[in-house]
């Protein structure tokens, strides 16, 4: 019998929360995983200690009218993978819009901090100064763990693939510990 575990991406846009998903589990959204409206749903299986999980993924956009839903989907969720871009700060800043909800219904919790080989780029660096953006600090990701009460981050660049393994892999034993 194999486990399955419920994920729940939350974050912004800018921390392309699909295209890391996707990416990861190597499958093109069919017209049911993605609805119109921006909430979308994957499910892919992996091994775990020589035992096949299913992880469920379930994304919702940042827009303020999804908050009526999220209780259920926090009912159902093992693990929740709180994304951010590292190129915008906004996006860290963002999730803590989620914080009680987060704190009440989900005790699991993952960072994800996107866009990390994209600022070690001096050109990427340069552009982002010019339009008066500085790129998360340290001490903003360390703040955001201790209020997020986050079990991890990891930082990946999505459209590289970099890391992606790592985000499912925590995903899938701290689901199965559960």
């Amino acid at each position: 019998m194999s486990k399955c575990i419920q994920v729940l991406l939350l974050g912004d846009t800018c921390a392309t929360k699909m295209d890391m998903a996707y990416r990861f589990c190597g499958n093109i959204p069919s017209e049911e995983e993605l609805a119109e409206d921006g909430i979308f749903c994957v499910q892919f299986d992996v091994s775990h200690n020589q035992e096949l999980v299913t992880l469920k993924v379930t994304s919702i956009p940042e827009d303020p009218k999804y908050t009526r839903i999220l209780p259920p989907l926090f009912a159902d969720c093992d693990v929740a993978v709180l994304c951010f871009s590292l190129k915008f700060p906004v996006s860290l800043q963002n999730l803590f819009s989620w914080d009680s909800q987060i704190q009440e219904n989900v005790k699991t919790k993952i960072l994800v901090g996107n866009h990390s080989q994209e600022i070690l780029n001096e050109v990427v660096l340069n552009n982002l100064m010019k339009r008066g953006i500085e790129p998360v600090s340290a001490a903003e990701i360390n703040d955001a763990e201790q209020r997020l009460g986050t079990k991890g981050t990891v930082f990946v660049e999505s459209k590289l693939n970099l890391n992606l393994d790592k985000v499912f892999q925590l995903v899938t034993e701290l689901g199965y510990k559960k």
